[in-house]
């Protein structure tokens, strides 16, 4: 039972670090997109 905990615990706590270094990749990524889109916006 106890071994369960920590097995969700230390899953929890990679995942919380997969996404803080996901987010930081996607906030680039999507400034990335826009930028893209407006510049598209702007050559039709």
């Amino acid at each position: 039972m106890n071994q369960g905990w920590i097995n969700i615990a230390k899953n929890v706590g990679t995942m919380s670090e997969f996404l803080t270094q996901w987010q930081e990749t996607a906030h680039t990524t999507l400034a990335l997109f826009i930028w893209l889109f407006r510049f598209s916006c702007l050559a039709t």
